[in-house]
């Protein structure tokens, strides 16, 4: 072919790494060596072959001599000289056919092939190297890229395209959650953006390895919109903000699935932003998510940070989830046909020597609870590190430099408008980019706050079973989603893979080309009792436990039950869950009986030597109604705590004083009236006194 540069399209990464291998192997620095090697054989063989069938001749014809002179009868031997003659010359002949077209293909390429990859994840120093000019004379420029540069970019110097016609597309299923990478075919917009990288200096060519019929058969005319292959709650939590409630009915200029739709509804609820019980209009926190330029999982993140003086720390995850897996992982898999590739045992030592160092390396910021933690890590020893020597230290601690980047600048975005919204709160506070190593209790809140955000990306472990016979096998484990039926498992590369703990939340859940079982990315281990707390959308409760019986708390100033919560529509159970009795008549019943006790206020526990009945038959079925008149004026004035009931003394100190003495002996009724409201004073006239003083200062 005439001199210029080759533009290979392929699919994705490994596919490119892998034809780069080839085309290296064939024709980067070993075919200068070939073509030298093809000269020099040539002219030899040349010569060689001529002496070669001169001596052979003589041979052959010395053999005949001798076949003369030793008389008639060897007549075989001559015919099977012949044949070995006649063997020797077509050998020969094909040979130097064969040989002589090799070297005249060697001597019509150019001397050397410069053989470069081109991706999104490629580090920035090494695309730049596409632009680096060439002299095409001298060297072949092959380039094997994605489909960056379709559009984005115009390589100078290329003359041919070469298009496989694929594409590695990421895909979203909205109603499993799941992401996946699909190889299909381009659409054919894309296929003529290619086409047009021939040429762009001077005339070219484009190669297209697929026939017609499937480029009108099976090629879309475009590429399809990107809000159908990503989640869009930020888009539905946008479009509530602005009071666009039946969101299914907008006019989009692409419509989106609606199942797309449905799933970023629920997703909104789940976290807090939609109200159900109010026809999913936005809440407060809704309205505060809107504020930063992420995903509003990652927004509730933020906000949830700034509760726990841990903010820096979530910036940075927040960050990293946003861009993704800053580790770099070796290369492209290597294909299950080994022999076929090219894979010796040496480059399979190499790797696992690779995979050695790799893991040293990475060691000191393993967590075994979250690999999310292990993120956060590597963003604090990078930012330690400093930017001068950013790229090194990424090479040299298997880090994506370009993706670490973009984390370092998302980092500094999230800083700046974090401290744009605190600048204008009544308390202003300032976001320190400096990130110092987590404390025990700051990594165990970290873990609680990544929960709350992914709330909905609960998994619980269940055991493998073999379908074929039913049995459970030992060793093996899954994954089952909170919300849907679907499994997945724990990635080799986790920590987290050797614990396998009960109940872990996850960032992604992906499925690669290769794979044919769906992996968690972004894993970390939760306790299930953070649930009832976290995710209160996806939490129904059972009915208050009999044992142990609900307890008044005086630092909560409320009565306390446990009951038995379970989580989202497949139930699981979690532990027992301690929370406020529900509100009704149960709940005045109980609060009677520990008032009656002493135990809310314990001034009153002077009088329980003079109790008529016990207090606990409150907390039963009640036939008295005489006795069971303490609970009304509770239910009436919805005294549940004993600030209320203080309250209540406040503006009324005879409250309760009647239905109180009917549980009192007689003799008592002096000594009762005496103390009532059996508070202190200083209690009793503290609020007013507050009043007060806040009257002259105004």
């Amino acid at each position: 072919m005439p001199p210029g540069g080759i533009l290979i399209f392929m699919s994705g990464q490994a596919e490119i790494e892998n034809l780069c291998k080839k085309l290296r192997s064939k024709f980067g620095a070993y075919a200068e060596e070939k073509k030298k090697e093809a000269s020099e054989d040539n002219n030899k063989v040349s010569l060689d072959k001529y002496m070669e069938k001169g001596i052979k001749v003589k041979e052959n014809e010395k053999e005949k001599g001798k076949e003369k002179g030793k008389g008639k009868g060897k007549g075989k031997g001559k015919v099977e000289s012949e044949e070995k003659k006649e063997e020797v010359v077509n050998m020969d002949d094909d040979n130097e056919n064969e040989e002589a077209k090799e070297s005249s293909n060697f001597s019509k390429m150019p001397p050397k092939f410069l053989v470069l990859p081109l991706y999104s994840m490629l580090p920035p120093q090494q695309q730049m190297r596409v632009f680096n000019s060439v002299n095409p004379q001298e060297t072949r420029l092959v380039v094997v890229a994605t489909n960056i540069a379709e559009t984005s970019i115009t390589i100078p110097g290329i003359i041919y395209v070469v298009d496989s016609g694929r594409v590695r597309v990421k895909k979203y299923d909205h109603v499993t959650g799941m992401e996946y990478f699909k190889i299909e075919y381009s659409s054919k917009a894309s296929v003529n953006q290619r086409a047009g990288r021939a040429g762009r200096t001077a005339p070219g060519v484009c190669f297209r390895i697929f026939s017609s019929a499937a480029y009108n058969s099976h090629f879309p005319e475009f590429t399809e919109p990107e809000i159908f292959q990503t989640p869009i709650d930020n888009v539905v939590l946008s479009m509530k903000n602005m009071g666009i409630d039946k969101i299914e009915a907008f006019p989009f200029p692409s419509v989106p699935d609606i199942d797309a739709i449905r799933t970023g509804i629920k997703t909104l609820i789940h976290i807090g932003a939609l109200d159900r019980k109010n026809n999913n209009h936005i809440t407060s926190l809704g309205r505060a998510l809107i504020n930063f330029p992420v995903l509003p999982r990652f927004a509730k993140m933020l906000l949830l940070g700034e509760q726990g003086k841990c903010l820096p720390h979530i910036v940075a995850v927040v960050a990293c989830m946003s861009v993704g897996d800053p580790f770099l992982h070796l290369g492209p898999e290597i294909p299950e046909d080994n022999e076929n590739e090219g894979i010796n045992e040496e480059e399979k030592e190499q790797r696992k020597k690779k995979i050695k160092e790799m893991k040293e390396k990475t060691e000191p910021w393993q967590n075994p609870l979250s690999d999310l933690l292990k993120w956060l890590n590597a963003i604090g020893a990078y930012e330690f590190n400093g930017m001068e020597n950013a790229d090194k230290f990424c090479y040299s601690h298997f880090l994506h430099a370009k993706t670490m980047k973009e984390i370092h600048d998302l980092r500094i975005q999230l800083t700046n408008i974090l401290n744009n919204i605190y600048a204008n709160t009544e308390d202003p506070k300032k976001v320190d980019l400096e990130l110092t190593p987590p404390t025990n209790k700051q990594k165990t809140l970290l873990r609680q706050i990544i929960c709350a955000g992914f709330v909905d990306h609960v998994a619980k472990r269940v055991p493998e079973v073999d379908e074929a016979t039913g049995r459970e096998y030992k060793n093996k484990f899954k994954y089952q989603l909170a919300l849907t039926n679907t499994c997945g498992y724990l990635n080799s590369e986790s920590i987290i893979a050797q614990s396998a703990p009960d109940y872990i939340v996850y960032h992604q859940l992906i499925k690669s080309v290769k794979a044919s079982k769906p992996y968690f990315k972004g894993v970390t281990v939760i306790n299930p009792s953070w649930l009832p707390e976290l995710a209160e959308p996806l939490i129904t409760y059972s009915a208050p436990l009999e044992v142990p019986p609900p307890k008044w708390d005086p630092e909560a100033d409320k009565i306390l039950c446990f009951v038995t919560p379970t989580y989202g529509p497949n139930e699981w159970v979690l532990p027992h869950h301690q929370m406020e009795l529900p509100g009704g008549v149960e709940k005045y019943r109980y609060f009677a009986r520990y008032l009656l006790e002493g135990i809310i206020v314990p001034e009153l526990q002077e009088f329980q030597p003079f109790l008529i009945a016990q207090p606990n038959i409150l907390t039963k079925q009640v036939t008295n109604t005489s006795v069971a008149s303490i609970i009304q004026p509770l239910i009436d004035f919805q005294i549940d705590s004993k600030k209320k009931l203080i309250d209540k003394w406040r503006r009324d100190k005879s409250f309760l004083l009647s239905v109180f003495a009917i549980w009192i002996s007689k003799e008592k009724h002096a000594r009762l009236k005496e103390v009532w409201p059996p508070i202190a004073p200083s209690e009793l006239a503290s609020k007013h006194k507050k009043k007060k003083r806040h009257h002259k200062k105004t």
